[in-house]
């Protein structure tokens, strides 16, 4: 996913949660998690948003190279739209 130009990721911790990457950033406000995580879960979520507003989102524990492949049905899906 790095070498496409088209998508761009990046990582949200919850507030207070400190990560040394220039690509993660702090919901400290709880925007995130109050809009789109309305269940709590401990750890490993991840979203996917469309540029057309829809999104596909992952509660709990995932592989990694599963979001590629989610990210490659999604964006079939969403083109049908």
């Amino acid at each position: 996913m790095e070498n496409n130009t088209s998508i761009s990721q990046f990582f949200i911790t919850e507030k207070n949660y400190e990560y040394k990457n220039k690509k993660v950033y702090q919901d400290k406000n709880d925007i995130i998690r109050a809009t789109l995580l309305k269940y709590k879960f401990a750890c490993g979520n991840y979203i996917i948003i469309h540029p057309n507003g829809n999104f596909y989102q992952k509660l709990g524990e995932y592989k990694q190279d599963e979001i590629a492949q989610n990210l490659i049905n999604f964006e079939y899906k969403s083109s049908l739209l």
